[in-house]
């Protein structure tokens, strides 16, 4: 039978391949790279123009930024999930029953790659990096806590890297911060693997551990976002970009917009199996009593506990269909020891127990190889048929109808660098693309205290309304009505949009100070070129 250690590298090697043919990507990724490209010119976040991350995020996309490429970020990010991925395997193996078939652990690692890889915008979103970094934080805390050799003092290394990357994930995704307090709290409360421990010394090595872990992580997170802004004397930036962030930028409704996205397919199967997994150990301990001090068990319920941390956190903000990436590492945490102990467990297989571990050796093998196969199925038809001659010919220049989802294809650029060259050969002007990002990034060119893309489109649909706080480092309005006089006293020379781009309507009308200077065309697409022809 195949070694699933080389299964596991076939699957990474198709799922790798399938990721580079993909022809869009989430829309977010654009204004991530722009702050990096900011970054690179010495320009925190928050300094002069509003992004709705905390400062690290710019620090991921400096490289990217600085080849001006989203392949560089997709190698990185990918490299990011199969290294944790490979901590899935090495760090509870050496945690888990020596019963558990061996298959077990590359093919939950192999899963949890291929469900980032198949969710929403694949490895592509910030999401990837943050998730893989909190599964290696929370390994490390398992790795510190559970056995018994380990939990009962404070170890430098599990502790260092767990906190910063804790840290780091909790600054791409603050949601992190109440799942990783859960895991750390219940994984030293629990007292998993130490044996004859005092109530006393419980206590002590419970607040022992806790305080330095919680310690550290705040350590690195100042460092990781607030140093930067000490060092270089801006603090009142940092406090204008934290006040904005606490302001009512997104109205969405937490729990509407979750079971919304939960109900789709395949969403639905995600959560429904997680929960029949939980089902099923739950009947397990009732019913086998002998089963609840199991590590594994341990471990499935503090990791799905910690998935269900970030939901109900989630419901108190916003969800948006990709942050299903989020919950993939405690997912397949709790998946693997899952399927380990029902492989193990008293009542679940009616084999002999001396047969049982070559039919678990069978089993997952023959899984594993089923699974690869596919992965080979759709790897090659992404091969032949999205990169045929037609295929490539009928999808370019297209229109993308989900304002969320942008194109490989750099027409904008282009066809705005064209006219550039031709009307302005010796010295570029100022200019803004309001709704889109990756002219600026390409370009190298700022958007002059303007709000992202992103943020332009939340104003004119609305949900600004409530904002009150303004800065001194970055323009806030709270309508469309704001925006246009802003853009009107404020705007640069140039101004670049689709007919159909929200701000359209500004720049047409007799009082915006611009007049249409430009229709740049490629295929069916059109560009306006918008000029300023008066200073306010």
């Amino acid at each position: 039978m195949t070694e699933p250690s080389v299964l596991y590298g076939l699957a990474v090697v198709l799922i790798t391949i399938s990721a580079f043919m993909a022809r869009t990507h989430n829309w977010d990724l654009e204004h991530e790279i722009y702050f990096g490209s900011r970054l690179l010119h010495g320009e925190l976040i928050w300094t002069s123009e509003f992004h709705d991350k905390l400062p690290f995020v710019p620090f991921l996309f400096a490289l990217p930024a600085y080849f001006k490429s989203i392949n560089v970020f997709l190698v990185f990010s990918i490299f990011c999930v199969v290294v944790s991925s490979f901590f899935i395997k090495s760090v509870l193996s050496g945690v888990f029953s020596n019963s558990f078939p061996s298959g077990v652990f590359y093919f939950c690692s192999a899963i949890y790659i291929f469900l980032i890889y198949w969710s929403y915008d694949s490895f592509l979103t910030i999401n990837c990096i943050a998730v893989s970094f909190y599964t290696i934080s929370f390994l490390m805390m398992v790795k510190d806590n559970v056995l018994d050799h380990q939990a009962r003092t404070v170890h430098p290394v599990p502790l260092f890297w767990g906190s910063m990357l804790g840290a780091m994930a909790i600054s791409i995704r603050p949601y992190y911060l109440p799942v990783l307090a859960v895991s750390l709290v219940l994984l030293v409360v629990t007292g998993i693997g130490i044996k004859n421990e005092k109530l006393s010394e419980h206590s002590i090595r419970a607040v022992k551990k806790i305080g330095l872990w919680g310690v550290a992580i705040a350590a690195w997170g100042f460092v990781v976002n607030f140093l930067p802004y000490v060092v270089t004397g801006q603090i009142s930036a940092f406090t204008d970009g934290l006040a904005m962030l606490a302001s009512p930028i997104n109205p969405m409704s937490g729990p509407k917009s979750f079971f919304k996205a939960m109900k789709k397919i395949p969403d639905i199967f995600f959560w429904i199996s997680w929960l029949l997994m939980a089902a099923f150990m739950v009947f397990d301990i009732i019913k086998n009593k002998e089963n609840r001090g199991k590590i594994e068990v341990k471990i499935f319920f503090i990791s799905f506990l910690s998935g269900m941390a970030c939901v109900a956190i989630i419901m108190t903000q916003h969800y948006w269909e990709h942050y299903i990436q989020l919950f993939i590492g405690n997912f397949c945490i709790c998946l693997l020891a899952f399927l380990g102990h029902a492989q193990v467990c008293k009542g679940f297989s009616k084999l002999p127990s001396q047969d049982r571990g070559s039919f678990d050796g069978r089993f997952f093998s023959y899984a594993f190889i089923i699974f690869v196969v596919f992965l080979f199925i759709n790897t090659t038809s992404k091969i032949i048929i999205d990169n045929s001659a037609a295929y490539v010919e009928s999808h370019k220049s297209e229109n993308i109808t989900d304002n969320w989802i942008a194109s490989r294809d750099d027409w904008r650029e282009e066809v705005f660098l064209a006219y550039l060259e031709k009307n302005y050969p010796t010295k570029r002007p100022d200019f803004l693309f309001p709704d889109d990002m990756k002219a600026h990034w390409m370009l190298d060119e700022p958007r002059h205290h303007f709000l992202h893309a992103a943020n332009t489109k939340h104003v004119f649909l609305g949900w600004w309304e409530k904002v009150r706080f303004r800065s001194a480092h970055f323009y806030v309005v709270s309508d469309s009505a704001q925006y246009c006089t802003l853009l009107k006293e404020h705007g640069p020379e140039l101004v670049a949009m689709e007919p159909d781009d929200y701000p359209a309507d500004c720049l047409m009308k007799d009082t915006s100070f611009y007049r249409e200077d430009a229709v740049l065309k490629r295929g069916n697409r059109e560009l306006l070129v918008f000029r300023r022809i008066a200073q306010p």
